[in-house]
């Protein structure tokens, strides 16, 4: 019989108070608007953990989760309007005033959170001109006229930007008149693709033109809006340098991480370059352990002609002592054998100078 387990008084009471809670139709309505909130945070979330997604692009995206998270807050979202027809039946049903206060706080929490996610947002805003999806579109001729001056005018102003600027020996009015130049002819040779459009493109169709602006929206594209980059980092770092490989050098190190964290997937990588490269580098060494074992087999055989001769002189120091101790016959010909095996070894074959 299986043993029954007792119960505590105590503990049946909260098993009893958290079944209540978690069946109170407050409860459960807040749990359908939170899976309303958590699928928008959700593409939010995904989109911070793109590589090449930089702050210009996170920027646009906070500020859309967050009208949809405020849009919360008058109307209900597809789960919630869901939980209500399938526990309400349909029929009007006042809903506690908790579920309302504690859905009015979420939100509020929640859109304040997201304001305090950049600290600059003026220059945060600034950046959309690199987003090429919110650039006007081709038929908006008023639109793209005005469109990204103020935001130059903020970024080459700002001094984190202007002095980085002047290092890299950017003209800051040059750049303002480039950026006009470079929206007419992105607008005038790419218009029906521009809200697809790629500044990687934008560079090999203008590799020296409009270089003033170019330095400034690879500046913009280098800020990152999101850490989880440096998290790639340290759990790779934790990958790489074990506890058996504690030794491994900072140059070994940051080799390995840049393969890991910066080259291209196994589908797509070409081994060819780096092969040819490692081939260019220097003398490659292909009979290195051929080479090893015959060097110790030639030792092996020096070290026991030596001992043989050793013995063969102490038996001649004996039988000079001694006349009527035999002398051994070989010892002349293993002296022999000894100086041909040590000019033998000081001289390289050409396998040997090439694997030198």
């Amino acid at each position: 019989m299986t043993p029954i387990e007792r119960v505590s008084c105590s503990t049946s009471g909260k098993a009893a108070g958290l079944l209540q809670l978690m069946t109170h139709l407050d409860t459960v309505l807040y749990l359908h608007n939170l899976a309303d909130v958590l699928t928008v945070l959700s593409r939010l979330s995904l989109v911070f953990q793109e590589r090449n997604a930089s702050a210009a692009v996170i920027h646009g995206l906070v500020a859309e989760a967050k009208a949809l998270i405020q849009h919360f807050e008058e109307h209900d979202g597809p789960y919630l309007t869901k939980a209500k027809s399938n526990f309400c039946d349909g029929a009007v049903q006042v809903v506690g005033a908790q579920f309302h206060a504690s859905k009015q706080q979420l939100i509020i929490r929640l859109t304040t959170s997201l304001d305090d996610r950049f600290e600059m947002p003026g220059i945060i805003e600034a950046m959309k001109v690199a987003n090429f999806k919110v650039w006007p579109l081709p038929e908006d001729v008023e639109e793209i006229q005005g469109f990204g001056e103020d935001c130059i005018k903020v970024l080459t102003c700002h001094y984190h930007y202007q002095s980085v600027l002047e290092t890299a020996g950017v003209d800051v009015a040059e750049a303002a008149i480039e950026w006009c130049a470079l929206k007419a002819a992105i607008y005038s040779s790419q218009a029906a693709n521009v809200k697809s459009l790629t500044w990687e493109r934008v560079n090999r169709l203008y590799p020296d033109q409009y270089q003033q602006i170019l330095v400034l929206i690879d500046l913009i594209l280098s800020l990152s809006g999101a850490s989880a980059e440096c998290e790639r980092g340290f759990r790779m770092v934790k990958a790489v340098k074990t506890d058996i490989r504690s030794s491994l050098g900072e140059l070994s190190l940051s080799n390995l991480l840049m393969i890991q964290l910066h080259s291209p997937p196994i589908e797509t990588f070409d081994p060819l370059p780096a092969i040819h490269l490692w081939n260019q580098g220097g003398v490659r060494r292909p009979l290195f352990w051929e080479g090893q074992k015959e060097c110790k087999k030639k030792m092996q055989n020096k070290a026991a002609a030596t001992a043989s001769v050793t013995m063969d002189m102490g038996l001649q120091a004996q039988q000079d002592q001694d006349p009527d101790v035999q002398p051994s016959t070989s010892s002349g010909a293993q002296l022999q054998e000894l100086e041909g095996s040590a000019d033998s070894d000081t001289s390289l074959s050409p396998s040997d100078k090439d694997s030198g």
